[in-house]
């Protein structure tokens, strides 16, 4: 009999993690197809930082790493393809989008031609076209 309940205690105990996994927070999203051009094929993926300059941005490594990459298709630079992992650096408005980065901790979205332009880490603010301000990361168990 101890056995028998320890086991269904066992049990209930994964069950309710396993719950509690299922209904887990997804990640903040941007579902605005400017953030991603599915005329490039998937393996063009490319992992930059970016930091507005005048009315362009500079590509640099991403904070910590020594290389980047900067894909190309068809003799032209890919930053919105599949894959792509994009690490904001300081102030940049792409879209009518506003990325506000922590200098220590910058924002980094991917590109996900399912899911969007998904935050994947870092602190600061994502400012919509609308005004609305989102401060990243969101508080635990708000959408």
């Amino acid at each position: 009999m101890w056995h028998t309940m320890h086991i269904r205690w066992f049990m209930l105990c994964v069950s309710l993690c396993v719950a509690g996994l299922a209904h887990a927070q997804e990640p903040f999203t941007i579902s605005d197809d400017k953030f991603i051009d599915r005329s490039i094929p998937d393996r063009y993926a490319s992992d930059v930082a970016i930091k507005a300059s005048g009315d362009g941005w500079d590509i640099s490594p991403p904070p910590g790493k020594k290389t980047w990459k900067l894909a190309m298709y068809e003799n032209q630079q890919v930053l919105w393809s599949h894959g792509s992992t994009h690490t904001w650096i300081g102030k940049s408005k792409v879209f009518g989008y506003i990325f506000d980065s922590d200098p220590d901790n910058p924002l980094q979205f991917r590109v996900d031609k399912q899911k969007g332009y998904v935050y994947v880490q870092g602190r600061g603010t994502i400012t919509t076209p609308d005004g609305k301000v989102v401060r990243l990361p969101e508080a635990s168990g708000k959408k």
